[in-house]
């Protein structure tokens, strides 16, 4: 899979990189399924493990793992990981119960094969989870898709439109597919991210929903491999 981004773009980040606040992920476990024990779980895109590392913090019996491309991140890592394209994962048919993935499929340049690998990994009932940049939130809109997004993202990032990732998702034979609308940001994150988790929020809390879409930085997408495949 040829990288968007410059081989040594990731060896910049000295901590944490998509560092996730513990008040971050507990917005986000609301959207976690319910994982059993001894579950193997896949952190797909994992960078230095974040959210693997959070998932494993409350089910520790089950077995956390991460792939990613970047080895400089794969090095900061605290979860059992190794390098490997998201379009080639190296792992048995049906071998995973649960994949998680942190904000990483806008990084994707194969959008397709990132989707079709994971459904074949995934046993028959097993969960897909992953959380996105938002295409229509208007801040998104406007520095993550053409003709702009080349100047503003060195990594080629694209925003992804919500109900087209659940299209994907569900014509390759996921099922249940939800979509539910976040914004993520925490005290220590920039005053941009705080402002628009505040309209966001303040939006919510109005209940209304028909722009809640437009105003959510991030989207979660969720479903499950058919057992009929």
């Amino acid at each position: 899979m040829k990288l968007f981004y410059k081989e040594d773009y990731f060896d910049e980040f000295n901590g944490k990189y998509e560092s996730i606040s513990d008040e971050e992920f507990e917005l986000l476990r609301k959207y976690l399924p319910k994982i059993n024990k001894r579950a193997r779980i896949l952190d797909l895109g994992c960078g230095s493990g974040a959210l693997g590392e959070h998932v494993r913090s409350f089910q520790p019996e089950s077995s956390v793992f991460g792939v990613d491309i970047s080895l400089p991140l794969l090095r900061k890592c605290s979860i059992a990981c190794c390098q490997s394209d998201a379009s080639c994962l190296p792992f048995k048919d049906e071998s995973l119960d649960v994949i998680i993935a942190a904000a990483a499929y806008h990084h994707f340049p194969d959008f397709n094969k990132a989707i079709s690998e994971p459904f074949r990994c995934l046993r028959p009932g097993g969960y897909f989870f992953a959380y996105e940049p938002n295409k229509f939130h208007p801040h998104r809109f406007l520095l993550m898709t053409n003709p702009l997004r080349h100047i503003f993202y060195r990594t080629g990032d694209h925003a992804i439109s919500p109900q087209s990732f659940a299209n994907k998702l569900k014509r390759i034979g996921f099922i249940n597919l939800r979509i539910h609308y976040v914004a993520l940001a925490n005290e220590k994150s920039s005053w941009f991210a705080r402002f628009n988790k505040h309209v966001y929020d303040t939006v919510a809390n109005s209940r209304l929903d028909g722009v809640s879409g437009l105003l959510a930085p991030w989207f979660i997408v969720t479903g499950i491999k058919s057992t009929h495949h």
